[in-house]
């Protein structure tokens, strides 16, 4: 991803309300990637319970890759990602 913006996404008793990476690689180098915020009702992606539209943490709202590499919060710009099956995957 280079540049542009992913949000209003939603996934259901799953992972990954903006991007779910299954394999292969995924590189961000400029965009946002909106991630779950109560005060920002206009972009946002979250994971929801599908029975009952409850907010379910923990999934990686805006980015998942597996249990110990999420991210839920926004990512932003300046915030270098990559994940390949190489190099690894960067923290944040």
């Amino acid at each position: 991803m280079n540049g542009g913006t992913i949000s209003d996404n939603s996934a259901t008793n799953a992972e990954g309300g903006g991007v779910f990476v299954y394999a292969g690689t995924f590189t961000m180098t400029g965009g946002i990637i909106y991630g779950f915020d109560e005060n920002d009702p206009e972009k946002k992606n979250k994971v929801v319970n599908e029975s009952n539209m409850i907010i379910l943490t923990g999934r990686g709202h805006a980015v998942y890759i597996d249990d110990a590499h999420l991210k839920e919060n926004t990512v932003r710009e300046n915030d270098l990602f990559y994940n390949d099956p190489i190099h690894g995957t960067s923290g944040w």
